[in-house]
């Protein structure tokens, strides 16, 4: 039997989260975890925002910039807080 913890929802925000984590981590070739789409979806979302930038003018390669990090410690923290007080 499939219990309902296994189908979390997850936002955009937390998808987003993610995606800069792995960019963060060097590991965005992770194929289980994002589908083609979801990946070029979000890495549009994340240049227009200021969020990851290339990698030394190489086109497929990104690194996370300030603003990116600023954004993940902000969003952390908020997830941190919703929990902490129950605001789900």
């Amino acid at each position: 039997m499939v219990k309902d913890e296994e189908f979390k929802y997850r936002s955009r925000f937390d998808i987003l989260c993610e995606f800069l984590k792995r960019i963060n981590e060097k590991n965005l070739q992770q194929k289980n975890a994002m589908s083609g789409y979801q990946y070029t979806k979000y890495k549009i979302l994340a240049l227009h925002s200021g969020l990851i930038k290339p990698q030394n003018d190489h086109v497929k390669r990104y690194v996370i910039t300030e603003r990116g990090l600023r954004f993940l410690n902000l969003y952390d923290e908020f997830k941190r807080l919703t929990e902490e007080w129950q605001l789900k």
